[in-house]
């Protein structure tokens, strides 16, 4: 039982990178196109200040 859940964690985890690692590219993309970060808050469904964030430390 222990093992299961260990996996399930992990698989959790997992789906999680993944989750922000798309959502990052999304954000390339879009700010990339000029799109507002108040339209890309909207569609990667984040707040403007995190995606600021994102965008200073993932971006460059």
């Amino acid at each position: 039982m222990e093992n299961f859940l260990g996996l399930a964690l992990q698989g959790t985890q997992a789906y999680k990178d993944v989750e922000r690692e798309v959502r990052i590219r999304i954000i390339r993309k879009l700010m990339a196109k000029h799109v507002s970060l108040e339209d890309i808050s909207e569609i990667v469904e984040m707040p403007v200040e995190e995606i600021q964030h994102v965008a200073s430390n993932e971006l460059g």
